[in-house]
């Protein structure tokens, strides 16, 4: 199980945060986080172990793009489940995962092409939750659940699925994946 919250800046700064969970029939410290295209700056983490207590995470580079995350102090647990959440910052804008463009109509949008990492075993499953911090409202005042919802269903699948052809879009599972959470949103 991975849940993965981004939230991004008008400036394509985000905060991502991981929230992994583990079993194992032996001991486990710790795992390899790897495929982070943009270069994070680890805020630390915690770990709830069987047990219910909560261990601070050590996090360090092993090698470029590749980072040990593990209980602080040599620790280990198991058997059982446990649950690592762990979060860090990185600069978007400046790796071109996020960039602001314009609609036809001079409307401000803002690309993301950014996906979560690839884990080396099956998820169960696997949720992102995007948040664009600050979002434009399409008027000022009140706004119906309508008015908000068109603001954020901005792309058709047609659209999507043109611009992933023509190479403007380079994660077709990243597009397709936000055009279902609006979608999902819309209704």
């Amino acid at each position: 199980m991975a849940e993965v919250q981004l939230v991004l800046d008008s400036s394509g700064r985000a905060e991502v945060t991981y929230q992994t969970r583990w079993r194992t029939s032996g001991t486990m410290h710790g795992f390899y986080f790897e495929g982070e295209t943009a270069a994070p700056d680890f805020r630390g983490g915690t770990a709830e172990l069987p047990n219910g207590s909560r261990i601070p995470l050590a996090i360090t580079a092993v090698q470029p793009g590749r980072w040990d995350v593990v209980l602080s102090g040599g620790q280990a647990w198991g058997p059982g489940e446990a649950t690592y959440t762990f979060s860090y910052r990185a600069d978007f804008g400046a790796f071109g995962l996020a960039e602001a463009t314009r609609a036809g109509d001079g409307s401000e949008l803002v690309v993301l092409n950014w996906s979560p990492v690839s884990w080396d075993a099956p998820l169960k499953h696997q949720t992102l939750m995007v948040t664009f911090a600050p979002v434009p409202a399409p008027k000022s005042g009140d706004l119906s659940f309508e008015e908000a919802a068109a603001a954020v269903v901005s792309l058709t699948l047609e659209e999507a699925l043109a611009a992933l052809a023509e190479g403007g879009i380079r994660d077709a599972k990243t597009i397709l994946g936000l055009y279902a959470l609006a979608r999902r949103v819309a209704r």
